[in-house]
C-alpha cells in the first residue's frame, strides 16, 4: 500500500502536474476504495490504517469522522495482547493519542467516549510502565 500511495503522489499530486483534478479526483476514489478493501481483511493492520488516515486528513480534511475512525481503529489495533506491559507499544500509543488529539483539537474536550477512552488507556499505560 505504500508504495501504491508514493506512486498516486507522486503522478497525481506533484507540483507542477498537468493531470485534471477530475483525474486526480477519480484515481483518489480508487485508491481509497482500494484501502477499503485491503482493510476489509487486515482489519487491525496499523501501518496501513496510520497511512490511510494521513492521506485521508491530507487529502479530505473536512472528513472528520473517517479520520477519526481512522485514527481510532489504529490506536486499537497497537493494543495487542500484552501492551499493557510493553514500553515500546506503551509509546506508539501515547504518541498516537497525541496526534488523536490534534485531529481532534477542540472537539475532544466534548467527546465523552473518546476522551474516556484515552483517559483509560494513558492510565494503564503510566500504571504498566512505571
Amino acid at each position: 500500500m505504500l508504495k501504491v500511495s508514493n506512486c498516486f503522489i507522486s503522478t497525481y499530486l506533484a507540483p507542477n502536474n498537468n493531470v485534471m483534478t477530475d483525474i486526480i479526483l477519480r484515481q483518489k476514489i480508487i485508491l481509497f476504495e482500494l484501502f477499503d478493501k485491503v482493510l476489509e481483511t487486515n482489519v487491525e493492520d496499523t501501518g496501513i490504517l496510520k497511512l490511510y488516515c494521513r492521506l485521508t486528513q491530507s487529502m479530505e480534511p473536512e472528513n472528520y469522522d473517517k479520520i477519526l475512525d481512522l485514527k481510532l481503529r489504529e490506536i486499537k489495533s497497537l493494543q495487542t495482547t500484552g501492551w499493557h506491559y510493553d514500553l515500546e507499544q506503551g509509546e506508539k500509543i501515547t504518541k498516537a493519542i497525541q496526534e488523536l488529539k490534534g485531529i481532534m483539537g477542540e472537539r475532544f474536550e466534548s467527546n465523552e467516549e473518546v476522551k474516556s477512552y484515552v483517559r483509560t488507556t494513558l492510565q494503564t499505560i503510566e500504571k504498566n510502565t512505571s
